[in-house]
């Protein structure tokens, strides 16, 4: 299944010793990069988390941010941004949680822009 920009996804990722864990991840990229892969979509997402750890680098997400369902409570965590393939996405049934109204999105765009990608 294809996701857009905004979507939130569980992806499967790598601890050492071999085990995996699941985090939601919000799609960041846009739909040119999405389909770059011809042989699989890849994506680029910022983790979200229900962790209470409040920093510079947390951006709060409520419900009413998402159509669909997220945690009240959870946050973005900006700078930990990944790539990940399609492959990647959790195959359970929870594996869509919803996608990010425009708004909120732009603003964790510039968010990321304002905390992690600008100018020293």
């Amino acid at each position: 299944m294809p996701y857009c920009q905004r979507d939130i996804v569980k992806v499967k990722r790598p601890l050492p010793g071999g085990q995996e864990e699941t985090h939601p991840f919000l799609i960041i990229s846009n739909k040119r990069s999405n389909s770059h892969e011809r042989r699989e979509r890849s994506y680029v997402g910022v983790m979200l988390t229900d962790s209470l750890y409040k920093d510079k680098f947390s951006f709060p997400v409520t419900k009413d941010m998402v159509d669909g369902s997220v945690n009240d409570g959870c946050q973005v965590r900006p700078h930990i941004i990944a790539f990940f393939n399609e492959s990647d996405i959790s195959r359970d049934s929870t594996k869509y949680l919803g996608n990010m109204k425009k708004p909120y999105f732009i603003a964790v765009l510039n968010f990321i822009k304002d905390n992690i990608i600008s100018p020293d």
